[in-house]
């Protein structure tokens, strides 16, 4: 299990590539919006959090006018 926490700058944007079969991801926003886009598109907001498949391709947006802060739980 790895346990980051990460901020995005307004207008930013992450592309993360696939993890191998079998991980997952838990985010927890603790400020801001967070869009995940994976083949669908997601909004997390403030106090929120969103489990999914981390194997696949995957991208965190910032598209909100404040800094975005949210904790990413990568499981295997």
């Amino acid at each position: 299990m790895e346990l980051w926490q990460w901020t995005l700058a307004p207008g930013e944007r992450y592309d993360a590539q696939p993890d191998g079969p079998g991980f997952c991801e838990m985010l927890w926003v603790l400020s801001g919006e967070l869009t995940l886009q994976t083949d669908t598109t997601r909004t997390i907001g403030a106090g929120d959090f969103l489990v999914f498949s981390s194997a696949q391709v995957y991208s965190y947006l910032n598209l909100g006018a404040e800094p975005l802060h949210f904790v990413r739980n990568v499981i295997s």
